[in-house]
């Protein structure tokens, strides 16, 4: 393997032979029919986009709020949205996901 093989990945965001799965996990999914559901689109879609560069932090914080917040939810579904945000595409696939339910209600 060539040296230009070795770093040709080096600065990028995600791995290059990991493959992002097409699916939105579960608890997102509720999460964007909740919102759709509820008549939030333009809000959560405004904030999804504000806050997207935070999203690996946002998912540290709720690792974090697990043992207060996991009294009030399920301590699992908390664990599987801070797991579904540690990647960086999530955010951006929750909002199309939002968007592409919000076309089926108008």
């Amino acid at each position: 393997m060539s040296f230009k093989e070795k770093i040709k990945h080096a600065f990028a965001l995600t791995p290059g032979d990991v493959p992002v799965g097409e699916s939105l996990p579960s608890i997102l999914e509720k999460f964007a029919q909740q919102v759709v559901q509820r008549g939030l689109e333009t809000p959560a879609i405004f904030f999804l986009e504000m806050v997207k560069p935070l999203n690996f932090l946002g998912s540290q914080m709720v690792y974090a709020a697990v043992p207060m917040v996991g009294i009030l939810t399920d301590p699992v579904e908390l664990d599987e949205m801070a797991k579904a945000l540690e990647h960086r595409d999530s955010v951006m696939r929750l909002v199309e996901r939002i968007e592409q339910l919000s076309g089926r209600r108008a």
